[in-house]
C-alpha cells in the first residue's frame, strides 16, 4: 500500500507541469526526470502546501499569481496532498475532499 501512496503523490506532482513541455509526458530515468525525447528536465517549482498540512487539508492556491509563474521562471508546481485527508479512516475515502482537490488542480491547469 505504501508504494501506491507514493505513486499517487508523484502523479499529482506531474499534473502541475506548466511550461513549454506541458504537452509532453514526464517520466523518470534513474534519478532524473526526462521528457518524451529522454532529455533531462530541470524543474523550477513552487509549493502550494502550507495550509494543506492541517485540517481541512485544502491548500490555498494563489490564483492571482499563477499567471505570473512562467514570467518568474517557474515551470512546475508542487501540490501537497495529505493521505490522511484522502483516507481519514482505513477503508473510508473522503470523496468530497478528492473532488475539491480535482477542482483546484483543474482550475490551476487552466491558468
Amino acid at each position: 500500500m505504501k508504494g501506491w501512496k507514493r505513486v499517487l503523490a508523484f502523479t499529482f506532482l506531474f499534473l502541475f507541469s506548466c511550461g513549454e513541455r506541458e504537452k509532453g509526458f514526464i517520466q523518470t530515468k534513474g534519478r532524473w526526470f526526462v521528457d518524451e525525447d529522454q532529455r533531462i528536465l530541470i524543474l523550477r517549482g513552487i509549493n502550494f502546501s502550507d495550509r494543506s498540512k492541517r485540517p481541512p487539508f485544502t491548500p490555498q492556491v494563489p490564483y492571482e499569481d499563477i499567471d505570473k509563474l512562467k514570467e518568474w521562471g517557474f515551470n512546475s508546481v508542487r501540490f501537497l496532498i495529505i493521505w490522511e485527508a484522502i483516507e481519514p479512516e482505513e477503508g473510508f475515502f473522503d470523496y468530497q475532499y478528492i473532488g475539491e482537490v480535482k477542482f483546484l488542480i483543474t482550475n490551476t491547469l487552466e491558468k
